[in-house]
């Protein structure tokens, strides 16, 4: 049985389920892929292995 305060914090108008958002998702995709652009852009392409190894990974 639902507490008091779970019937309020649930019934509180406003409150958003976790649904997907299609325009977003476009949005943050064109983000991410521009970042990724300007990215290899200043720092070049990774190197034929993959990522380069860091410092202390030796």
């Amino acid at each position: 049985m639902p507490t008091q305060d779970h019937d309020q914090h649930t019934s509180r108008p406003g409150l958003r389920t976790n649904r997907s958002d299609p325009l977003n998702d476009l949005q943050l995709l064109r983000d991410v892929d521009a970042i990724n652009e300007r990215t290899m852009h200043v720092l070049g392409s990774l190197p034929a292995g993959g990522l380069p190894a860091q410092k202390g990974d030796v």
